[in-house]
């Protein structure tokens, strides 16, 4: 493996671990609890009262809030999660209308690291392969796009012509080169 494929390997490789780390990292502490769409539904039925802000995501399928500290054991976590089926939203949002509870729609526009990275960093990974690929098949960086040159050595006349003479210890070689001529010609 030439060297500019190691350092696209290497730069490949840690952009694919600070992109891990970053997702670890925005990702694992204080989870919201994660509600069955059932347990949800009940909820409001039983007790609309109890909920505080609630935030209807569109794109993701998901419902985020909070609920009433007090309306819950000691020591629950407040904040909530329920992932619904998309088919599922237009009566969710039936039911959230006549259990008389407020909450807010988001379009979930994507950020622009998520943007970049759903959007752009695909064409950029196809085309340096594509490149990368390129440079491969003709040898190397330095001859890409030279499909049809030749490759051929051009003789001129400054050429250096080696003999028979000039070679040392090559005499049974000139001998039996003497015969095969003598045989040719008669």
């Amino acid at each position: 493996m030439n060297r500019t494929a190691r350092t696209i390997l290497v730069y490949m490789a840690i952009v694919f671990l600070v992109v891990v780390a970053i997702n670890v990292s925005l990702g694992g502490a204080g989870q919201p609890e994660e509600l069955s769409t059932q347990a949800f539904i009940e909820r409001l039925e039983t007790d609309p009262d109890s909920f505080g802000e609630i935030v209807l995501k569109q794109q993701s399928e998901r419902i985020e809030g909070t609920i009433d500290p007090a309306a819950l054991p000691v020591g629950a976590n407040p904040e909530f999660i329920v992932t619904y089926p998309g088919e599922f939203e237009d009566e969710l949002t039936q039911l959230m209308l006549d259990a008389g509870v407020e909450f807010q729609t988001d379009a979930e526009n994507p950020s622009i690291f998520q943007w970049f990275l759903t959007t752009i960093l695909p064409y950029v990974l196809i085309f340096g392969i594509f490149i990368f690929i390129l440079m491969q098949m003709q040898g190397g960086g330095n001859r890409v796009m030279q499909f049809g040159k030749a490759k051929a050595k051009q003789v001129t006349k400054d050429t250096p012509k080696v003999k028979f003479s000039d070679v040392a210890g090559a005499d049974e070689a000139v001998e039996e080169l003497e015969e095969i001529k003598e045989f040719l010609t008669s």
